[in-house]
């Protein structure tokens, strides 16, 4: 469950369940269109900056806009609610993003992560994405040294 303060609006999903806004299912976007695509992009200092102000151009580049939220769990349910088509940050805690991983991939997003274990431990990378941006989206993956997003599991 997440709370969004800005809209006074809770997030939730059940495994196998769906995901809801206030009660009500919310679907990622259907976007297949890097020039329509809407991103947001999280850093933490314990990630290079170089790295990435070098993704966020490569995106730029692509014809995607930008935008940085401030929170992963606002981001993920951005995707999840098809606002957004692509949440992306190197390092996050288990805390910062499992729930908003959840809501993400019950309402069709895709969601790479690194498993339950090391995020518990170390923290890692989230990448959540609607399924028709994927083939922009791959080179986050495969950055991060993840699995391909249809195999994760919580």
């Amino acid at each position: 469950m997440i709370y969004d303060a800005a809209q006074d609006k809770v997030f939730h999903a059940i495994r196998g369940g769906s995901a809801f806004k206030d009660g009500e299912e919310i679907h990622a976007a259907v976007t297949d269109d890097p020039s329509k695509a809407m991103i947001i992009l999280g850093h933490s200092r314990r990630t290079s900056f170089d790295d990435y102000l070098s993704i966020s151009k490569r995106l730029y580049e692509r014809g995607m806009d930008y935008r940085r939220m401030g929170a992963a769990a606002i981001g993920l349910v951005r995707v999840a609610e098809g606002v957004a088509d692509l949440y992306y940050e190197r390092h996050l805690n288990a805390w910062d993003v499992l729930a908003g991983a959840l809501i993400a991939q019950e309402a069709g997003a895709k969601v790479a992560m690194s498993g339950l274990s090391d995020l518990l431990d170390d923290g890692g990378p989230v990448i959540a994405y609607s399924a028709g941006m994927e083939s922009e989206f791959t080179f986050l993956i495969d950055l991060e040294g993840l699995a391909p997003a249809d195999t994760f599991s919580y």
